[in-house]
């Protein structure tokens, strides 16, 4: 859940971060998926046109300079190096990878997938990350280890499509409410210092609980398994999936 990630900042930045996206939640239909498989050869030599590493590489990336410049039109230096690396990094995908398989679902969807399978049925897809430090999204890489690791247990054989809706229901429940108690707890600052009503924190507390009605979820979230697993099936000593979802 996303609101569980700002719980560590300080009150005031909370305030701010959660009002800005509370007033502009995605819908569950604004987030696609790239996926490619590629040559472990050409894997490396992307790394390098599109600037990635490790994640545990990179530094923490703030929210705030998303909030900053979300209304500003013109584009910066910076803002014309990053679309010309990206359009560079994107021609290089289009030359060397194959796409095998369309996600036809959100995004977020497949985000909700890979998020259930890891804390729930420990399949930790997420495991190798990698990321250009100026981006605001992951690419999830699929390599033989991973393969190895964790296609048996992706078998789409594992899985109902009730199954995987009441996995992900249950854990929701769970981060929103442990989100709401801490929340709650450090708003009291945020009153006590008067940076905030009552009725603005009642109006916030509220955005924890909207959930947008998505009546196919059980399906989405059953074929994304498939999905998954069919790409999963690619890693080999020849060959790498890389996966990313974004906005």
């Amino acid at each position: 859940m996303f609101l569980s990630r700002l719980v560590d900042w300080k009150p005031l930045c909370v305030f701010l971060t959660i009002c800005y996206f509370a007033s502009c939640l995605p819908s569950i239909a604004s987030f696609i998926t790239i996926v490619y498989v590629l040559p472990k050869t050409k894997f490396e030599e992307y790394c390098k046109i599109a600037e990635l590493v490790p994640k545990s590489q990179a530094p923490e990336r703030s929210l705030v300079p998303m909030i900053a410049v979300a209304g500003r039109r013109s584009e910066t230096l910076k803002e014309k190096r990053l679309r010309e690396r990206a359009d560079r990094a994107q021609k290089f995908l289009d030359v060397n990878g194959k796409e095998p398989y369309k996600y036809n679902w959100s995004g977020i969807v497949l985000m909700e997938v890979l998020k259930t399978l890891k804390e729930v049925n420990g399949i930790d897809l997420m495991e190798r990350s990698i990321r250009n430090p100026d981006d605001y999204y992951d690419w999830y890489v699929f390599d033989e280890g991973i393969k190895t690791k964790y296609l048996d247990k992706l078998n789409p054989s594992n899985f109902t499509a009730k199954g995987l809706e009441a996995s992900f229901i249950a854990n929701e429940k769970r981060e929103r409410e442990e989100t709401k108690r801490d929340f709650q707890i450090r708003s009291e600052e945020l009153l006590t210092k008067g940076k905030i009503t009552k009725e603005q924190l009642k109006q916030l507390v509220g955005t924890m609980e909207v959930q947008e009605a998505f009546p196919e979820r059980g399906k989405a979230m059953m074929d994304s398994v498939i999905f998954l697993h069919r790409y999963l099936q690619f890693a080999d000593r020849n060959n790498m999936v890389i996966l990313q979802i974004v906005q």
